[in-house]
């Protein structure tokens, strides 16, 4: 009876443990796609003056290769720096560790 049972629960957490690694890979499948828009937006110039720091900080935040999150990244500083952002640029030099974190 209690090795039903342990089975039981070993099953449901393996389910649980695979479901959860399935919505894993949709999100960052996602996170593609939406890098990949943001980034035709952004070469093509389809944004107004004042969403470019905004908009170099979702491509900065969303991409998946870290080459391009560094690039964004590099781009998003010198840009707030000359707007004198301190927001981007906080939230950038948080984001940058991560990055060096994971190399």
């Amino acid at each position: 009876m209690k090795n039903s049972i342990k089975r039981f629960f070993n099953a449901i957490a393996c389910l649980i443990t695979g479901f959860f690694c399935l919505l894993n890979l949709n999100i960052y499948s996602q996170n593609q796609k939406i890098s990949d828009s943001l980034e035709i937006v952004y070469n093509n110039k389809i944004f107004a003056p004042q969403d470019e720091l905004y908009l170099l900080s979702q491509l900065a935040g969303a991409s998946p290769n870290n080459e391009k999150k560094l690039f964004f990244s590099e781009k998003l500083i010198k840009k707030a720096t000359e707007l004198d952002s301190s927001k981007y640029i906080f939230w950038l030099f948080t984001k940058r560790k991560c990055v060096s974190l994971k190399k």
